[in-house]
């Protein structure tokens, strides 16, 4: 039974073409080693395999400014 785990791959886009034979190659560039062999295991095991690809630009998702705890000024 094929593998139906989702992977999300966030890379910077060096290059994309389509070869002769209408194959698409994306060469990417990840923030560092391991998520780039992470990526590359996960697809590796879908060769052969159809999938759906959403292609977007990644926006960073905004960060909760957390509040100073006030101390507890009652005497």
């Amino acid at each position: 039974m094929p593998n139906t785990e989702e992977c999300l791959i966030i890379g910077k886009v060096l290059s994309a073409d389509l070869d002769a034979h209408g194959n698409l190659h994306i060469i990417l560039k990840n923030s560092n080693q391991y998520w780039a062999q992470t990526a590359t295991k996960h697809l590796r095991q879908l060769q052969s395999q159809i999938i759906k690809a959403e292609i977007k630009t990644w926006k960073p998702t905004a960060t909760k400014k957390q509040t100073p705890t006030e101390k507890n000024t009652t005497t």
